[in-house]
């Protein structure tokens, strides 16, 4: 089966791949040498869970950066949070918390 593949991280690079019938978007991630922890996969815009079989559908593989940091002195903490969104652009989100609780 064909498979068109478009890879979304710092630029796009699009390829068809031709994989076995039951194959998994997993195992079209192990093919590509692409860590399952650090992307999301979509099959026509919508996410898809990693297990489930591949369909003849277009895939985007989008990878998805995080990041952050702790401040000290005040207690405070704060987490910065990058994304690669779905058209390439990026999002950066800032969650500021007042004290930490380690029970969270």
């Amino acid at each position: 089966m064909k498979v068109k593949v478009k890879i979304l991280s710092g630029g796009v690079k699009e390829q068809t791949m031709d994989v076995c019938e039951d194959s998994t978007y997993e195992e079209l991630l192990q093919s590509l040498h692409i860590n399952p922890e650090i992307v999301i996969v979509f099959r026509s815009g919508v996410p898809v869970p990693l297990d489930e079989k591949l369909t003849c559908d277009d895939v985007d593989i989008l990878r998805v950066v995080t990041g952050g940091s702790i401040s000290g002195n005040d207690g405070n903490w704060r987490k910065s949070i990058t994304i690669n969104s779905y058209n390439d652009s990026i999002f950066t989100e800032t969650v500021t918390k007042g004290t930490v609780d380690i029970n969270e």
